[in-house]
């Protein structure tokens, strides 16, 4: 007779006895996971997606050598977080982080957030999070990549002019605003601050392109018109036909 002692740890901590079908399930993912391949499944309510699934996928998969990040829709992250600290907290103990972002989070928001990916990964720890963050780091990662490409260093005086005026062609006073005169101390210092931002943005995701990602209710996770995140991105400009007309502007003309 042989049976993983993993297994019966969780079947003594949460009181659960583990059925055959379960026991298979967690198998498959996990083998599908060391593959590199993905898996989806799907469940019944009540049976055990959550508490029993998930916390045993988060046993197998986190190994001191890969990230394990689990990631719910939002309404669901403080219960999902509960019961994952809860299947962890005596015999099988793991710490469990959450992973917070957003498109204010800063340069050093975002070096604490890969140290804690980094400490996650190597301790055999678990990550929570929603979907909104992972999107969030992924569209600020884009961004600042965006930035940068607008923001090319010139190369002498001819090319500090040829810069401005691009700038001011293109997006008016915005990307002046953003990062000063081409050429000036205080241009250097904006757009470096901006490639370090990018760099730190850029460690994290390829983190989590390492990770094992235990994706829970994958319909409205990946549902395009139920999780989204809403990112305008450019120079803030008013709409069209909002501005006041000058005093000599004639009034629209309306056609009966």
């Amino acid at each position: 007779l042989k049976c993983d002692p993993r297994l019966l740890a969780f079947e003594f901590v949460s009181t659960f006895l583990l059925r055959k079908a379960q026991v298979s399930l967690v198998r498959d993912f996990a083998s599908s996971a060391s593959s590199g391949s993905s898996l989806c499944c799907q469940m019944i309510m009540g049976g055990g997606k959550t508490t029993v699934i998930t916390p045993l996928l988060a046993l197998f998969l986190a190994d001191g050598r890969r990230l394990v990040v689990q990631c719910v829709p939002a309404a669901l992250l403080d219960m999902s977080r509960a019961v994952m600290r809860a299947a962890f907290a005596s015999v099988t103990r793991k710490a469990v982080y959450t992973f917070q972002y957003d498109r204010l989070s800063s340069h050093t928001a975002t070096l604490a957030l890969r140290s804690k990916m980094e400490t996650a990964a190597s301790t055999a720890a678990v990550m929570v999070c929603s979907p909104t963050s992972v999107k969030a780091l992924v569209l600020k990662t884009v961004e600042a990549l965006h930035l940068l490409s607008l923001a090319r260093p010139p190369s002498g005086i001819r090319g500090g002019l040829s810069s401005v005026g691009a700038a001011i062609n293109s997006f008016g006073k915005g990307l002046m605003h953003r990062f000063g005169v081409p050429g000036t101390s205080e241009y250097e210092d904006r757009v470096g601050r901006l490639r370090a931002e990018a760099g730190a943005c850029a460690a994290v995701c390829t983190t989590l392109r390492r990770a094992a990602l235990l994706v829970d209710e994958v319909d409205l996770v990946l549902h395009p018109l139920k999780s989204e995140l809403n990112w305008p991105l450019g120079d803030k400009l008013p709409l069209d036909l909002t501005e006041p007309a000058g005093a000599d502007a004639s009034p629209p003309a309306v056609s009966p």
